[in-house]
């Protein structure tokens, strides 16, 4: 599926991309040698390596890509410093390319002195002559320049050189004061030469991730309204957008030249990206730090959703899976018996009953893929084949018991919705609203969160299948609507939540750590030992699961040991780390799930906000997008214009039962719907105002009757879609 890095050609032409990298610069470990200088493939096998060397193992993929550049080197001026002892402090200085390659490669000689530099590339070793003799080399003992040891006439105490790049009236000097406040480069000249009409980089020292990402979503959003390019736009374009729109207020300061040279970087981040590297990595190292995919994964808000989106059905369409498509019976009437009277009775009426809509889909699974269990309160004797759903348009056909429907996808889509409308009841115990749904002031009031109490064999196999559930979603371009907490979807990702990020899980806890921590208290600030003994007295080394369950010692005997000014820091390392891992093996149990369906490592690119709104689509969607895709099949425009008229003025919990009644789900995919929305006139006997509209969810149509008037129209409608539930009512 995902290829490893092997191709020297395309590994030299994805060095444009660590330049790019560079001048966007990253969170990890290359943001010191990166940003701001933009760097090329030499820079990344010298001043790279130093860098790195006293954070973390040099990423293998970079170190190959840089090596296979060295060859085609193309600097003429360069600077060599930072050599120590008696022999290597006669390299330092500034060298000129010479006219002629040396073992098929450029070499440099010091200014007013002897002293040769070349790179070796069939031995992969820096050589370095200080009498300028061509066979009097000295060189590394090993490929990495900067942590190695220089061999032959010089010592051990030798320290090793950086190697900078003179750029156009850059003096030695500057250059030396540039490189002391960042790593600098080594340069050489691309692979590709650079597109026609790109704007020159510009020097902006002064950028920030967040601008970064907030000039990504702006040139997204304005190139999709404008039907074009981001590329392509213009710098007034940019500059009116930026001063229209609140939600760019970081970029307003940016004078507009240095705004749209920004621009033009950001597109050949994506352009290089998407088209020389991905295709190449092993996205499933993106968790290993020091890894390229590693680096690449943490610039994943700077790369463009549409681009994102691509890639992503390129890796799902390559692991598409050829199961026969099976077909599942439901019966919905007994379904909403069982989640009503395990809603009223407690979650232990349900557990015991297979009628839910989420364990009739359970049972059916199991049987197809001939697992067994004793009774329905206890688990499975092996992992549910959720691998059978990993199809294409859809998981499974279905029928209704009960029901006159053809499933040519509303079925389908009914099911997956009334699914989804189970786990978030009280009826299954698997999703738990998060301690902020209690807090006035807090932000997500109304997400879930993974239950810590989902932890026996049973509730894992159940969360097993919402991940399935999730990847079906992701495979199949459907949507579920899912009200999960963003730490959740951080979770998914592979990604560890911040503490920051929990505060939209649990704002009071954060807010609590954050005083014990800072000594901060709102009321009495930097208090001295004894009155912070006396404030935080009732705090001891045990909390409540996030859901109000048991209480878990922080450690042993954390019950009877009280928070005090002395221990505050181990209280709050130790607190933030069972509320961040609280729900490790529920994240688990989704994450294996969802596996079974597709390759996780495709989603790495993926922010929790863009993974939310692929798996979840669009909850307030707005009635010109709908117009947009609307094919109307009928010449009666007033009973249109009508419709139109009645669906802005619902709420955003009627227009989702709106596309409910006339689809079959509630949320709006991103972008263009696969389906569209089909309009047309119903034929009736008699007066029109008196009868329902009708809907084909599996066409995403509605017949519509010519309603002489706009309340019968709105009456009508609002009927139909708060009461008609059945199919063969619809």
């Amino acid at each position: 599926m995902m290829l490893p890095a092997q191709s020297s050609r395309l590994q030299a032409q994805a060095a444009p991309l660590l330049r790019l990298l560079a001048t966007i610069g990253t969170d990890g470990p290359l943001a010191t040698a990166l940003a701001p200088t933009e760097w090329i493939s030499a820079g990344s096998a010298a001043a790279l390596l130093h860098s790195l060397s006293s954070r973390s193992p040099l990423p293998s993929e970079v170190m190959t890509v840089a090596l296979m550049e060295h060859r085609k080197l193309a600097a003429v001026t360069v600077r060599l410093e930072g050599c120590s002892g008696e022999r290597g402090r006669s390299c330092n200085g500034t060298y000129h390319r010479l006219p002629d390659l040396h073992n098929d490669a450029p070499q440099y000689k010091k200014e007013g002195g002897p002293q040769l530099i070349y790179f070796d590339s069939e031995r992969q070793l820096w050589k370095i002559s200080a009498t300028g003799s061509t066979n009097g080399w000295a060189y590394t003992n090993s490929s990495k320049l900067l942590s190695g040891q220089w061999a032959g006439a010089y010592s051990t105490a030798d320290g090793l050189p950086l190697l900078y790049e003179l750029g156009a009236g850059q003096t030695a000097s500057s250059a030396s004061s540039a490189a002391s406040a960042a790593s600098a480069s080594f340069a050489s000249s691309p692979p590709a030469p650079p597109r026609a009409g790109a704007a020159p980089a510009v020097d902006t020292p002064d950028w920030t991730r967040e601008q970064d990402g907030e000039l990504a979503r702006l040139l997204e959003s304005l190139a999709k309204s404008k039907g074009m390019a981001a590329r392509d736009l213009s710098s007034e374009s940019l500059a009116r957008a930026v001063a229209q729109q609140g939600r760019f207020a970081r970029l307003q300061a940016i004078p507009i030249d240095a705004l749209h040279a920004r621009c033009q970087v950001l597109c050949e981040l994506n352009e290089r990206c998407f088209e020389f590297l991905l295709p190449w990595l092993a996205l499933d190292r993106a968790g290993t730090p020091g890894t390229l995919a590693h680096e690449l994964a943490s610039v994943k808000e700077l790369l463009f959703n549409e681009q994102k989106k691509l890639f992503f059905e390129r890796i799902v369409g390559a692991t598409a899976t050829s199961h026969a498509q099976l077909t599942f019976r439901f019966d919905r009437q007994a379904a909403r018996r069982a989640v009503a009277t395990a809603v009223g009775a407690g979650d232990e009426e349900l557990e015991a009953d297979d009628a839910s809509m989420f364990e009739q889909l359970l049972q059916q699974i199991a049987t197809a893929g001939g697992r067994r269990r004793r009774s329905p309160r206890e688990a499975w004797d092996e992992p549910l084949p959720f691998m059978v759903l990993a199809n294409h348009e859809k998981a499974f056909n279905v029928e209704f018991a009960g029901e006159i429907a053809s499933d040519v996808g509303g079925p389908y889509r009914h099911v997956m919705e009334d699914i989804c409308a189970e786990l978030h009841s009280a009826a299954l115990p698997l999703l738990v609203l998060t301690p902020n749904h209690s807090q006035p002031l807090a932000l997500d009031r109304g997400k879930r969160m993974l239950s810590p109490a989902a932890s026996g064999a049973w509730a894992l196999q159940r969360l097993e299948a919402v991940g399935a559930l999730i990847g079906v979603t992701l495979r199949t371009g459907s949507t579920l609507p899912f009200e999960l907490a963003n730490v959740v979807w951080l979770a998914l990702l592979g990604e560890a939540p911040s503490l920051q990020a929990y505060a939209k899980v649990d704002k009071s806890f954060t807010e609590l750590v954050t005083q014990v921590r800072d000594n901060s208290h709102p009321s009495c600030p930097d208090m001295d030992p004894e009155a912070f003994d006396a404030v935080y007295d009732c705090i001891t080394f045990a909390m409540h699961r996030s859901d109000g369950g048991s209480t878990v010692e922080l450690k042993p005997g954390g019950a009877s040991l009280s928070l005090t000014y002395h221990n505050r820091s181990e209280w709050c390392s130790l607190a933030t780390a069972f509320r961040l891992h609280e729900c490790d093996a529920q994240t688990a149990a989704v994450r294996r799930g969802g596996a079974q369906i597709l390759p996780l490592e495709a989603l790495v690119l993926y922010t929790a906000d863009e993974l939310e709104r692929l798996v979840c689509g669009q909850r307030d969607w707005s009635v010109e997008h709908l117009r947009k895709y609307a094919e109307v099949r009928t010449a009666d425009s007033r009973s249109v214009g009508f419709l139109w008229e009645v669906l802005a003025e619902m709420v955003r919990e009627e227009r989702e039962l709106f596309l409910i009644f006339v689809w079959g789900r509630s949320r709006m995919p991103e972008g263009a719907p696969p389906q569209r929305f089909i309009v047309d006139s119903q034929h009736v006997q008699g007066d029109p105002d008196e009868h329902l509209p009708l809907a084909a969810t599996c066409f995403f149509q509605l017949h519509l009757p010519r309603y002489r008037s706009k309340e019968a129209c709105r009456a009508k409608l609002l009927y139909a879609i708060y009461n008609c539930k059945e199919m063969d009512l619809a």
